[in-house]
């Protein structure tokens, strides 16, 4: 049976996918390499269980600390063709774009983001590459597939388990989760919508879709996880 246990660095989840093997999705960010096997005991994961490292997509809060988890644990690290440039580059910024309902709030989610966005992040060699055709996650010991799902970010994908469960990074969020509408009384617990960084509004809704047609739950990149009643309305 698949277990997914969650951790959260800043502001942002990563996830332990525990099957036939053990898997990190997405790495969190702006820890210190020393806090790092804290945030293990608390899960009661071992570092050496964890074999892979999965990344969802190119964005700063995703993968800033996919290189102190690979000398940690000793993992290979899995991504789309597009996020290992940023894996190899390590120039944090520039890599966002904002759809028009980001300004429509004082713009406070653009500020938040040009506020905490670091300048660079440390780089590291990816292991395992893929394109946009994906990758079957079977051979390596986990039971299910990875999609891309563009739109959010052109090398952003999703980690469709056969239990129809999902791991969706950034496509959709609840509003409340995020850090700078936390205590914004706009935005009470359920607010939930597409993520407004997004390259094209109407390919993420497509990418969202086709996470539906695998997944009825949501583990995303912020927040608690998401039923299929939530997230299908915001695609019709």
């Amino acid at each position: 049976m698949t277990e997914i246990k969650k951790f959260t660095t800043y502001f942002v989840n990563g996830y332990i996918v525990k099957d036939d093997k053990t898997i990190m999705f997405d790495t969190g960010a702006l820890f210190e390499p020393e806090q790092l096997p804290g945030v293990l005991d608390e899960l009661g994961v071992s570092a050496e269980d964890i074999e892979y490292i999965v990344i969802s997509h190119a964005h700063y809060d995703h993968c800033m600390l996919a290189k102190a988890w690979k000398e940690m644990t000793g993992a290979k690290i899995i991504c789309h063709e597009k996020t290992a440039e940023a894996l190899r580059d390590g120039n944090a910024q520039g890599r966002f774009q904002y759809g028009p309902k980001c300004y429509d709030y004082d713009k406070a989610y653009y500020n938040f983001m040009e506020e905490t966005t670091p300048p660079t992040i440390p780089t590291v060699e990816p292991d395992i590459v893929f394109g946009d055709e994906g990758l079957d996650m079977h051979p390596y010991g986990i039971n299910g597939k990875i999609i891309h799902t563009p739109g959010h970010d052109d090398s952003h994908i999703a980690l469709v388990l056969d239990n129809r469960t999902a791991l969706t990074g950034d496509s959709v969020y609840d509003l409340h989760d995020v850090g700078c509408f936390t205590e914004d009384p706009r935005f009470p617990e359920g607010s939930y919508s597409l993520n407004w960084i997004c390259t094209d509004e109407e390919l993420l809704k497509d990418s969202v879709r086709k996470i539906l047609e695998g997944a009825d739950i949501f583990y995303g990149g912020h927040g608690a996880p998401m039923s299929r009643d939530v997230v299908e309305p915001l695609v019709k």
